[in-house]
């Protein structure tokens, strides 16, 4: 399982994801001030599960979403 440090750099640039061990290390960076006081959130990777129902067949982790994680 992947945990990602999501860091605002606002409209122009954008989201950035730095991968993390543990949502704890994200807290570390935040209190740390490493975030530079940007708008930051902590995503967890899943796996998603897609059923197309039309075409009635399953594709398996397509696509990979980020889901926020509160």
């Amino acid at each position: 399982m992947k945990y990602y440090l999501a860091l605002n750099h606002g409209s122009y640039e954008g989201w950035e994801l730095i991968e993390i061990k543990t949502p704890l290390d994200g807290v570390h960076q935040i209190i740390h001030g490493e975030t530079y006081g940007l708008e930051v959130k902590i995503l967890k990777e899943v796996d998603l599960l897609v059923n197309d129902k039309e075409e009635g067949r399953e594709m398996d982790k397509l696509p990979k979403e980020k889901v926020e994680v509160e």
